[in-house]
């Protein structure tokens, strides 16, 4: 790696390190400087994706989200929100730093043993170039992979369906057609909810089927069940009033689209295009959010007293975009206020313990109280969990560790994906995570860490080759 190259990689995280120094110092003086994250979002986004050539990297999903999260939260609209913590300053902003500098360092690891085995180096790089035609030049591997994406989406369909009506008898309604206010959490049956909400992978397999074979190939029969298995899929997030898996519908399929589609330059890009999608997906999104709020059953007013805007005359648009932008922030700024002891790893390990069944044997090992400022807003920030378990050098080694994660990830994505295109899926399983950062401690909860199992034996049953002789 060049200089020229390292330094502009410490430049934006110097530039934000900088912003955030001069915010805590002027807060009072000047209360919307965090506006000047905005751009530097936005320029972070693109500069990543230039590096990248994808309009999916990790580390510009992160800087849009983590940044622009940070600006809205900064302006303190809603009543609620009061000056941060000196823990929150060092946490909102040390997290994001040390990310990009691990996933850089890590890189310039893994590219450091690469060039002291020049051979090998330039032997897997003959063979990622011909990668991409593996599948076209090699007809009996892409029948196997066709065919093992077929049963897959097949399968999980009809097990998640199947799921979503189980738990429909136990618990004895529908979301969507009940009568009564209800929350999200409420349709929940312990097992049975994980294979419930894996209907989103459907809809990502059936993109990578489309992509890997053409539409004239397939059989009426063939296109009349993955049609059937796509609508049963879909059905589940509206029959559960669920905006993230309605939301997971849209992103897996085109987050899998642009990262698969690679350019030379930013400015060769259909901009018009990408604006007209982009705007549509945002009407879309704002549309289903306001039915699916009004499906709840909230009385009047409801949400208004809730937010507790200072502002009270704001639309109910803004004031909900911007609450569950920026109150995720204000409830970790409330757990460093009042958290009297660390849960010292037990609160991340809680996948572990729900996964295993060992939440049932000791549940003081699960029971911890969630700090929030009111408990009808409960959404969190990606660094929740690790603040709760260790305090600020939680979060910055959780920072440390998740830099190191996305970096990795990036390497064999780039070496595995014309070989087995799950690994795209797992891709972009995680890269959806950094572009929602702001909203829930995703690795803490035992549903992201079944969908990584079940993605990775995915990846497993549709690359497996049997050896012969």
């Amino acid at each position: 790696m060049k200089k020229s190259q390292i330094l502009a990689h410490f430049f934006i995280p110097f530039l934000v390190g900088l912003v955030g120094v001069l915010m805590f110092l002027f807060q009072q003086a000047l209360p919307h400087l965090g506006l000047v994250l905005l751009p530097i979002a936005i320029f972070s986004y693109f500069y990543y994706s230039s590096l990248s050539k994808s309009l999916v990297d990790f580390r510009a999903l992160l800087s849009i989200s983590w940044l622009t999260g940070i600006s809205f939260s900064s302006l303190r609209l809603s009543k609620m929100h009061t000056a941060w913590s000196h823990a929150s300053w060092i946490c909102f902003f040390g997290f994001y730093i040390l990310t990009l500098l691990s996933y850089e360092a890590t890189f310039w690891v893994v590219q450091q043993k690469k060039e002291r085995k020049t051979q090998i180096a330039q032997q897997g790089q003959h063979d990622l170039e011909q990668g991409g035609a593996l599948l076209e030049n090699a007809s009996p591997r892409k029948q196997r992979i066709c065919l093992r994406l077929k049963r897959l989406i097949l399968f999980t369909s009809l097990v998640s369906f199947g799921c979503f009506w189980l738990e429909v008898l136990l618990l004895g309604y529908i979301p969507l057609f009940a009568d009564f206010t209800h929350a999200y959490n409420y349709f929940h049956v312990t097992g049975i909810h994980y294979f419930t909400f894996s209907s989103f992978l459907v809809h990502g397999l059936t993109f990578l089927l489309l992509r890997t074979l053409k539409l004239s190939d397939m059989t009426k029969k063939e296109k009349l069940q993955i049609g059937v298995a796509n609508l049963l899929a879909m059905s589940i997030p509206i029959f559960c009033i669920s905006k993230l898996q309605f939301l997971l519908i849209f992103l897996v399929p085109l987050f899998l689209f642009l990262r698969l589609f690679t350019f030379q330059k930013i400015s060769s890009l259909p901009w018009k295009r990408i604006g007209c999608v982009f705007v549509i997906f945002c009407l879309c999104g704002i549309l289903v959010g306001v039915l699916f709020t009004k499906s709840r059953h909230y009385p009047p007013g409801y949400l208004n007293a809730i937010f507790e805007m200072r502002n009270e005359n704001m639309p109910m648009v803004p004031q909900y975009l911007y609450m569950y932008t920026a109150h995720n922030y204000a409830n970790f700024d409330y757990l460093t206020k009042e958290l009297t002891e660390h849960s010292l790893g037990l609160r991340q390990a809680f996948p572990f313990f729900a996964l295993t069944g060992l939440k049932f044997l000791n549940p003081k090992w699960t029971s911890f109280e969630s700090y929030l400022i009111k408990p009808e807003l409960s959404t969190l920030t990606i660094i929740y969990d690790a603040y709760y378990d260790f305090g600020v050098v939680g979060v910055l080694g959780f920072a440390m560790v998740l830099g190191c994660i996305l970096s990795l990830m990036t390497i064999v994505f780039e070496k595995k994906q014309h070989h087995n295109p799950i690994v795209a899926l797992l891709y972009c399983e995680l890269a959806i995570y950094m572009l929602l950062s702001f909203f829930e401690p995703w690795f803490s909860n035992p549903t992201i860490w079944f969908w990584f199992a079940i993605t990775a034996m995915m990846a497993f049953y549709v690359g497996y080759e049997k050896k012969r002789g």
